[in-house]
């Protein structure tokens, strides 16, 4: 017996007094038809494993192979002007607040080098670093991409003939009167859940924060949460719409942050457009007109919702709220880079896009040798 239908208050909190007067639930539970809680510690735990196995083996072989990216990078690196065991440690313990020019004079009398060479060692050293950054976030978005292109087509070829993808009342009307399909099952706790698990403990983990990190999590964490109750409540159907939307636009996102690496301009471009127009049509269209209404009107209707209900509701809204500001953040790339001036602040639009955090930017902390050099005649004829 499950523990969701065994405890009488955890029912109640799900599903509504008529759901819980009218079946029964010990019944649904023994003929396989009704979503069992410990399948989410049994199948979501196990595949969250074998995607993290998975992403290890495809970013160490595949992703890197199939582009050269790495190779065409480190071709274009120069050596540093001296090696220094000294220079590399306050480089590490300073590395997201490396010394401005006051210290690297101070610097450069303790270490013995010239003025100019400790400043090309901090800019030459900052440059590999920020490529092997770049290398790092290549390869998580082809991951990226090649599993969101998984769930996305599945999740579509899944739904796109099923009655209540077109007429979404059904999702409600027809709930524990039809079991759950195992291939949606699969989908929905077996991949989806996965995913999203294995992203927020990323985010967790990861040293590199980027600006929307807090953001992020938060969102991947709601989706957790809606996922896994959505799942045991047997609310499948409307949180299978949900992901396709939001799958749909991440293909943009994550295929726009690729081509912008491999400096692919026109089609990076091509595909950012393509995420503005999409990420506004299904991330906030879509999404308020068809998920957000259904839960509010026609969910109530059927009378499904227990005490959870304001949870639900809850979740999407908080969803739908950072899908408006991702798409306030999109939409003044978008007019950067139509309306930017110059070629320079265009081109940084665009790399707005797949920086992840200030240490990853085009912006040097240094000045380049020739501003440099003439600091210095300046101060000679002072």
């Amino acid at each position: 017996m499950d523990i969701a239908s065994s405890n009488a208050q955890f029912a109640h909190f799900m599903w509504s007094e008529r759901l819980n007067k009218a079946l029964n639930f010990d019944e649904l539970a023994k003929s396989g038809e009704y979503p069992m809680l410990a399948d989410l510690l049994t199948l979501t735990v196990g595949s969250t494993i074998l995607i993290t196995l998975f992403r290890w083996i495809f970013e160490a072989v595949l992703s890197l192979r199939a582009f050269g990216l790495a190779d065409n990078v480190k071709a274009k690196e120069r050596p540093l002007p001296v090696q220094s065991a000294e220079l590399e440690k306050i480089y590490s313990e300073r590395r997201l607040n490396l010394p401005d020019i006051n210290e690297v004079k101070s610097i450069s009398v303790k270490t013995k080098i010239s003025v100019e060479q400790v400043n090309k060692w901090f800019q030459l050293r900052q440059r590999i670093d920020r490529n092997d950054i770049k290398v790092k976030r290549f390869k998580e978005g082809v991951w990226r991409l090649f599993m969101y292109t998984i769930c996305f087509f599945t999740g579509y070829t899944l739904i796109k003939n099923e009655p209540w993808y077109h007429d979404t009342s059904l999702c409600w009307t027809t709930i524990f009167t039809e079991p759950i399909p195992e291939d949606l099952k699969l989908f929905y706790i077996g991949l989806q859940l996965p995913l999203y698990l294995h992203l927020s403990l990323q985010l967790l983990f990861d040293s590199r924060k980027s600006p929307d990190n807090w953001e992020m999590l938060s969102h991947h964490l709601v989706a957790v949460l809606l996922i896994g109750l959505s799942y045991i409540g047997n609310f499948t159907r409307m949180g299978a719409l949900c992901l396709l939307y939001h799958d749909v636009t991440d293909l943009f996102l994550e295929s726009t942050k690729i081509l912008n690496y491999l400096r692919w301009t026109s089609l990076s471009n091509l595909a950012f457009f393509g995420l503005v127009s999409c990420w506004g049509y299904a991330r906030l269209y879509k999404f308020a007109t068809v998920i957000i209404y259904s839960v509010m009107y026609e969910a109530v209707e059927a009378d499904v919702f227990g005490s959870s209900y304001p949870y639900f509701l809850g979740g999407l809204l908080v969803i739908f709220c950072l899908n408006v500001y991702w798409f306030h953040a999109i939409s003044q790339m978008a007019y950067r880079v139509l309306w930017g001036g110059t070629e320079k602040v265009r081109e940084r639009a665009m790399t707005d896009l797949s920086t992840d955090d200030e240490y990853d930017s085009d912006d040097s902390s240094f000045r380049s040798d020739s501003e440099f050099s003439q600091d210095s005649e300046a101060k000679k004829l002072k």
